[in-house]
């Protein structure tokens, strides 16, 4: 049986890790935690009928 993941909860953990990235971590690592955080969000938007939030 495949575990069904909640959107919601990838983009809370998508976020805790921007901000771990952000508080400690180089360059690299913090833009893969922005793209990370944007596409998560991105996905979240999409299934709730939201344009974007990004500003785009």
């Amino acid at each position: 049986m495949e575990k069904k993941l909640d959107p919601l909860k990838m983009v809370r953990e998508a976020a805790r890790a921007r901000r771990k990235a952000r508080k400690g971590g180089n360059a690299e690592e913090i833009e893969i935690a922005d793209r990370s955080y944007r596409n998560a969000q991105k996905g979240y938007d999409m299934l709730v009928g939201r344009k974007s939030t990004d500003g785009k």
